[in-house]
């Protein structure tokens, strides 16, 4: 497999930086800053239970795969973590793949 093409997931990320550079421009000529911004952006995202979406999107796929291979192998020892970007891992028989 290669790398993800992110529209799968219906997430596009140049359709959001560009979203952003906007908003940015477009504030800053009314005098926000990026803190201003973000602090409506956080929450929002609280709000709509968006928090941590990235470690959310991951264990949906983890949990899929998991599901996949205890379809073919019932006996095989699957386990992951969680824990965003610097320690997530997919565990197959305590092995990190």
């Amino acid at each position: 497999m290669s790398k993800i093409n992110l529209g799968v997931l219906d997430i596009y990320p140049d359709m959001i930086a560009d979203a952003y550079e906007t908003c940015e421009r477009v504030l800053q000529e009314y005098g926000y800053t990026e803190k201003d911004f973000f602090q409506y952006v956080q929450q929002d995202l609280d709000e709509f239970e968006l928090q941590n979406l990235s470690n959310r999107i991951v264990r949906i796929l983890f949990r899929i795969t998991n599901d996949l291979i205890k379809q073919k192998d019932a006996n095989v020892d699957v386990d992951y973590y969680i824990n965003g970007a610097l320690d997530t891992h997919f565990y197959i028989n305590g092995e990190v793949q």
